[in-house]
C-alpha cells in the first residue's frame, strides 16, 4: 500500500521534471518536446489518484 509521503514525493519529482530545463526530449521541439512532459504529469496525477483509491 503506497503511503502519502510516496504520493507526494512522486508529484514534487514530476513537478520539478516538467519545470526543468533538462528534458529526455528539448522542448525547443515543437508539440514533440511537450509529449515528455504530459507524459510524466498524466503518470503522476495517476499514480496520486490510484492511491487516493486504496
Amino acid at each position: 500500500m503506497r503511503d502519502n509521503g510516496f504520493v507526494t514525493f512522486i508529484l514534487i519529482m514530476a513537478l520539478l521534471y516538467v519545470l526543468s530545463p533538462i528534458d529526455l526530449i528539448p522542448d525547443v521541439i515543437p508539440v514533440v518536446g511537450w509529449v515528455d512532459d504530459a507524459a510524466v504529469a498524466v503518470g503522476a496525477g495517476a499514480v496520486a489518484l490510484g492511491a487516493g483509491r486504496r
